[in-house]
């Protein structure tokens, strides 16, 4: 009997099938009611397709960087004012929260689940797709419902479950659904297509598009139209396209704190302050204390997890990626990190070659994400790094299961990509 953990070849790879199904499947279910289950929901699929990856492929570059990344954080615990410190039986109780050992955690069991579903065969991820498909459709009726009721649904079911959740809370979570379905959107639309549900991929992008506007979510909207512009320019050139993302993408993440303070100096931030809501208003503040803050220890930073430090004046994160490397990693970690999206932009301009309308996906995908990175959440947030991982699986399915070409030649669902 054939071993459900082979290589692909013609037919199905079942376990492989299976905890992608899971996958795909839980998905809607964590997206709208509870965003923070991605991370152990990615780390279980990883650890259940390591034994398919005992015949690995050779070592990716990508996570040779991620782990260069892990490695500088660990140095920096040394000088990091949030270090950890032994207890009184020297021992260092709860180690398992402890941000460096998540960020290993998390490289081993989120980089197994991305590069076992590469080993899928394509009946087994076209399955697989469809039930990403299939579920995300009544996940974004209930946030786009939620959006005109203001979380009054969430809110029910929170209380039918005994759950006293209060109005506020309620209306905030449902629409945090909003970001999984930004992550999710471009080859869960793709996929669609494949299927020839076109009323299923327009009815996911109105309601993603919708919601963000109706719940006044500017994070995931932007990102999705940055997304898009970036799908709309490499469907067009291509490999062209892919690598001129680079630029902008290294100059954030190697630019952001000088940005910042020379924003302040020039007084555009306190324009601005008068001009954006609350929310807005509160970020304009982090940003300008960590720039500042940066530049007192640009090349080393102030040690992992060292915004949790500054309390009265960053909440937990800077909601912006690039500043929050900066303040903590200095220029090695805002370096490897801008590195990294480089590297996958590059290998999207490659992709783009062969498969140009999964490359607009792919790129669409990566662009979304820092986007949102930059605007929303702390950069080691598990949860957050889980669901990038997750549309980065969702991209993976999708190129295993139907073919592309990029040369004018009609796809097998009759998608003609743009000629190079």
């Amino acid at each position: 009997m054939k071993s459900p953990f082979a290589p692909p070849g013609p037919g199905s790879t079942p376990w492989l099938e299976i905890v992608c199904m899971l996958l795909f499947g839980m998905t809607p279910l964590f997206g709208y009611l509870g965003y923070l289950g991605f991370a152990p929901l990615v780390a279980l699929a990883g650890l259940l397709v390591i034994p398919s990856l005992v015949r690995s492929r050779p070592g990716d570059p990508a996570l040779a960087v991620l782990a260069l990344l892990c490695i500088w954080a660990a140095v920096s615990l040394h000088w990091s004012p949030m270090a950890p410190t032994p207890g009184p039986k020297g021992d260092y109780g709860g180690i398992e929260k402890l941000t460096i050992v998540k960020l290993v955690l998390e490289l081993g069991l989120y980089g197994a689940a991305a590069a076992a579903v590469l080993r899928m065969s394509p009946i087994s991820a076209r399955r697989a797709a469809t039930v990403l498909a299939v579920g995300l459709v009544p996940m974004a009726a209930l946030y786009l419902c939620d959006a005109l009721q203001k979380g009054s649904i969430l809110l029910a079911i929170s209380r039918a479950v005994g759950d006293n959740l209060e109005p506020r809370l309620a209306q905030k979570n449902a629409s945090q659904t909003g970001y999984v379905l930004a992550m999710l959107l471009f080859p869960t639309v793709l996929i669609a297509l494949r299927r020839g549900w076109r009323g299923v991929a327009i009815g996911l992008g109105v309601a993603m598009i919708a919601g963000a506007v109706i719940t006044d979510y500017t994070s995931p909207l932007l990102a999705v139209l940055c997304g898009a512009a970036a799908w709309a320019a490499v469907r067009r050139w291509g490999a062209t396209a892919a690598r001129a993302l680079m630029a902008p993408v290294l100059i954030g993440y190697l630019a952001a704190p000088f940005a910042v303070n020379a924003a302040v100096r020039t007084g555009l931030f306190g324009t601005l302050h008068k001009l954006v809501p609350l929310s807005w208003d509160i970020r304009l503040d982090i940003w300008a204390f960590a720039a500042a803050k940066t530049m007192e220890h640009p090349l080393r930073g102030w040690g992992l997890d060292a915004a949790r430090n500054f309390t009265g004046a960053i909440p937990l994160h800077t909601h912006d990626a690039p500043i929050q490397l900066w303040l903590e990693l200095g220029l090695p970690g805002a370096a490897l990190v801008g590195g990294f999206f480089a590297l996958v932009l590059w290998r999207i301009g490659e992709m783009a070659k062969e498969r140009r309308n999964q490359a607009a996906v792919a790129a669409a995908t990566a662009v979304t994400f820092i986007v949102i990175g930059a605007l929303s959440f702390g950069v080691w947030q598990e949860w957050w790094i889980g669901l990038g991982t997750l549309a980065l699986i969702a991209c993976r399915v999708e190129r295993r299961g139907w073919r592309d070409v990029s040369h004018g030649e009609p796809t097998e669902d009759g998608l003609t990509p743009l000629g190079a």
